[in-house]
């Protein structure tokens, strides 16, 4: 998930994207928006995780990778995730949202 963090440390959502990987650690390609976390509050995780960035003088743009696997005790329960790593830049699956938006001419929703 992208978001951006405003100088007055409001965030905004900007994509979402599932990706998947053509070979070990080798990115392929992405499908967005993401469904390997249905029902999850992306906004919440964003607001989380972009205040406490905010707090340490960071905003801009900031990507977070999720990884999510199936809880085995109870497989009809939402899968967990864990956060993998944080990019404090423009990275390319967030230019293609925005990119997309254009296209669309409009907003995600």
């Amino acid at each position: 998930m992208s978001f951006l963090i405003e100088p007055d440390g409001q965030v905004e959502l900007v994509g979402s994207y599932d990706k998947f990987s053509g070979a070990e650690f080798i990115n392929a390609g992405a499908f967005s928006p993401q469904t390997s976390l249905p029902s999850i509050d992306l906004l919440k995780i964003c607001e989380s995780v972009g205040s406490v960035l905010y707090a340490k003088g960071a905003f801009g743009h900031v990507s977070v990778d999720l990884i999510s696997f199936p809880n085995v005790e109870n497989p009809d329960s939402h899968p967990f995730f864990w956060a993998v790593d944080l990019s404090l830049e423009l990275t390319d699956n967030a230019a293609i949202s925005y990119f997309f938006d254009i296209l669309m001419e409009g907003n995600l929703d």
